[in-house]
């Protein structure tokens, strides 16, 4: 893939406040996959391929669908997760964003008695001996995330880098925030999709990145991270679309100087 190129790359978001920002960018035109799960693809297409935006909706589960019917369909060269997701760290603070470094599922665990561990997502663990067990954590692919970096360097200054921790849990306790930061690697953002994406972006090995602006903080002036959290994310989202459209512009510039040349 020429990462460079709008190649048929696909943007992912949750939820309509993240796509409507996004969809608002371009001269997207938008396709069905699925009449009976809702689930469409919206369309920009270019003279060296196509941007698509999808809307998956909450949680791994329908992450994971709407991925795998689109890749079914389409034949989709790398993934940008964009949206937004709620702070681990207390120094990130809502309209701050995260590229993520690695991604793990942090609800794929085996609880024993004594302990838990982690599992890596959708793979055999019990039966396996240790050496031969995936590393649970997923890596974000490193030209996309140059590619992100490079394009959004004048905005680069409420930038973080580090890790995401991803389950089917919105979480909106202090202590259980801390014990995700302090437990997974020091992860700095935590969201409900971006596990199941990881997870089918490895299988299929399509290249993907992780790009996500803080919803809410880790101590909130009311200690509600909900409240926080709903407070904020009309201008989180605005925030991501903002990225979003920096990013389309910067595509369609590359795009626009290959044919020139």
């Amino acid at each position: 893939m020429e990462i460079n190129s709008p190649n048929n790359l696909l943007f992912i978001t949750a939820m309509d406040v993240e796509y409507n920002n996004f969809i608002s960018k371009g001269n997207f035109k938008t396709i069905p996959i699925s009449t009976k799960l809702n689930i469409s693809v919206s369309e920009m297409s270019f003279s060296g391929g196509s941007i698509f935006i999808t809307k998956t909706g909450i949680g791994l589960v329908n992450a994971g669908i709407s991925l795998a019917l689109i890749c079914q369909q389409y034949d989709i060269k790398g993934v940008i997760v964009m949206g937004v997701g709620g702070a681990l760290h207390k120094d990130l603070a809502p309209g701050d964003t995260v590229i993520a470094d690695k991604v793990i599922q942090h609800d794929s665990l085996i609880s024993y008695a004594d302990k838990n561990e982690l599992m890596a997502s959708g793979l055999l663990f019990l039966s396996l001996q240790e050496a031969d067990r995936t590393n649970p954590y997923i890596q974000t692919n490193s030209e996309l995330n140059q590619m992100i970096k490079d394009y959004l360097i004048e905005d680069s200054k409420k930038f973080f880098f580090g890790n995401l921790a991803s389950g089917s849990e919105f979480v909106a306790n202090l202590d259980r925030k801390k014990y995700l930061h302090h437990t997974f690697d020091s992860a700095l953002l935590v969201d409900m999709e971006t596990a199941a994406i990881a997870q089918l972006s490895r299988d299929l090995k399509i290249p993907f990145s992780v790009i996500k602006t803080v919803a809410d903080r880790l101590e909130p002036n009311t200690n509600k991270i909900h409240e926080d959290y709903v407070s904020f994310l009309e201008f989180a989202s605005d925030k991501a679309g903002y990225l979003f459209d920096r990013i389309l512009n910067k595509l369609i510039t590359n795009v626009n100087s290959n044919i020139l040349t």
